[in-house]
């Protein structure tokens, strides 16, 4: 699988392996965060039939987001 290091290669609609590539969190973590809503800090996503999608967009600040949480949680 090739490693996405820019968001630029990203495909406009994500699915859960795109994700994983571009972030590296295991894929059922992903399925998990894709079930979870967004409010509870889940990935925004959309289905087309029995398949998610999340939004370049979206994820991208959603991503943003996660980080800056993620440091939160970190600092002394």
């Amino acid at each position: 699988m090739i490693s996405m290091n820019s968001t630029a290669l990203l495909p406009n609609s994500l699915t859960a392996n795109d994700i994983h590539a571009f972030t590296n969190i295991k894929l059922r973590t992903v399925y998990d965060l894709m079930n979870t809503n967004p409010e509870n800090g889940g990935i925004p996503v959309f289905r087309i039939g029995r398949s998610l999608y999340s939004d370049k967009e979206e994820f991208i600040t959603w991503w943003a987001l996660a980080k800056e949480r993620g440091r939160k949680n970190y600092s002394a």
